[in-house]
């Protein structure tokens, strides 16, 4: 719960910039050689947005440590022995 709270305007705001930094135009060809919006999505939005989603795994990865310090539960080694 507190990562999810810590995390989840960072996810947003990322993932939401990546979706403005596709271009306007890019949809605009699909629109006009008839693809669907879910088409749309997979084919144009999602390769674009894909480095933030890149960096959103990473990120994540990299708090586990907070998850394994408040609950026990993922086994993380300590390494200041």
């Amino acid at each position: 719960l507190i990562d999810v709270w810590q995390n989840v305007p960072f996810v947003f705001l990322l993932l939401y910039a990546s979706l403005q930094s596709v271009s306007e135009n890019q949809y605009e060809a699909a629109r006009i050689d008839g693809a669907s919006e879910a088409k749309t999505f997979v084919r144009i939005a999602l390769p674009m947005i894909k480095p933030g989603i890149g960096a959103l795994a990473i990120f994540t990865f990299v708090n586990l440590r907070l998850v394994a310090a408040t609950t026990g539960s993922i086994v993380v080694s300590d390494t200041r022995k």
